[in-house]
């Protein structure tokens, strides 16, 4: 009976040979690894939404700080640190064998608590460069800027969204019946008929988009520039918030002379005699032999894109000596483009070239010597 009881406990042991070793780790590993784990997410989370959080990570960071402070003196000094909790009412149980900093669990805590303070304070630091994970890692750094930036937009769009249906609402009032183009179905159609401001931005609230490649897009910029509209400075606005680049290309071909200004006539003779273009670069462009402005500024534009690969909007307003636009181009801190705007051209062994100038929105032609 006796060595019958005696077995099973043997018998049980040898079923289960590791069970001291799990206990060991659910008792002490798996508790590390919780810490270690929680730790390093929040200093994450802390450090990559570092732009966003100005007073929360001093305030964690100090109080892991203001522990760990507290720790390493209840090591150096217990007796002091006694004497301070028992004023304020605690009570510190004395260590029961050895002195605190011997003490493994004392040791983890002072190394949990100093790497958080520390690398938290250095995220802190860095914060105005987006801390150190999105500072030190150009990926994580435009995952931070697309999360941040859909937060702020999330939140303009929760906030504006009645008060722009009621701006649609009145400008579904303000259409003008009578104006075909503000009865158009596409950006495209409303900007070169002619609509107004209100219709373009009809047809914006509704998912409209500027459809077509850099050519389309530079038409749309020219027909603003040429439009005579009090609204047409609205329009751009509205068309630039939308993809519209002020910066972009233009090929500013006229097909009549009443879209030409005075001083883009002015600028297109003075170029075409600076240059030398005259019979000897060819004959008029077809159809224009009557028209000599319009063929002079049509030439002088050829010969423009093939050099500078066209105009900018800023240089058509300044050749057009339209100084509203071009202010106002600058005031939305547009700048000219930095290559120069040169005509050069060869034809029949003769060559010339003319070099186009703009300084506060004036445009002064010269000849350029090759």
């Amino acid at each position: 009976m006796v060595s019958g009881a005696a077995s099973i406990p043997a018998s049980a042991a040898s079923a289960k040979p590791l069970a001291a070793f799990y206990d060991f780790v659910r008792g002490h590993l798996v508790i590390v690894n919780n810490v270690l784990t929680a730790s390093v997410t929040l200093v994450g989370l802390l450090d990559f939404f570092a732009p966003r959080l100005s007073v929360l990570p001093k305030i964690v960071y100090g109080c892991t700080g203001t522990a760990l402070a507290l720790m390493l003196a209840a090591a150096l000094a217990p007796a002091a640190m006694a004497r301070l909790f028992g004023a304020v009412g605690v009570s510190l149980a004395r260590a029961e064998s050895g002195p605190l900093w011997r003490r493994p669990a004392w040791q983890f805590a002072v190394a949990i608590l100093l790497a958080v303070t520390s690398l938290g304070f250095i995220s802190v630091a860095k914060a105005a460069q987006g801390g150190i994970i999105a500072g030190s890692a150009p990926d994580a750094r435009r995952w931070q800027q697309s999360i941040l930036a859909l937060q702020a937009d999330s939140g303009e769009i929760k906030s504006g969204v009645a008060a722009a249906n009621a701006k649609l609402d009145r400008i579904a009032d303000a259409v003008d019946p009578d104006n075909p183009a503000d009865r158009c179905p596409d950006i495209a159609c409303a900007v070169q008929g002619g609509a107004s401001a209100a219709a373009v931005k009809k047809l914006l609230g509704k998912g409209a988009r500027i459809e077509g490649g850099l050519a389309d897009r530079g038409e749309l910029a020219k027909e603003i520039a040429e439009s005579g509209h009090a609204d047409r400075l609205e329009i751009l606005d509205m068309l630039i918030g939308h993809g519209l680049d002020p910066s972009a290309t233009i090929f500013a071909y006229a097909a009549a002379e009443s879209a030409l200004s005075a001083e883009s006539i002015r600028v297109a003779r003075e170029a075409k005699l600076a240059s030398g273009i005259g019979e000897r670069f060819g004959s008029p462009m077809p159809g224009l032999a009557d028209a000599p402005d319009l063929n002079a500024w049509n030439q002088i534009n050829g010969c423009l894109l093939r050099t500078s690969k066209g105009t900018s909007l800023m240089e058509l307003a300044a050749i057009r000596g339209d100084a509203e636009l071009y202010r106002h181009l600058k005031a939305r801190g547009v700048a000219l483009p930095d290559r120069p705007l040169v005509c050069k051209w060869a034809a029949r062994g003769q060559s010339g070239a003319a070099r186009i100038d703009i300084k506060d929105g004036v445009a002064t032609v010269a000849p350029l010597r090759l």
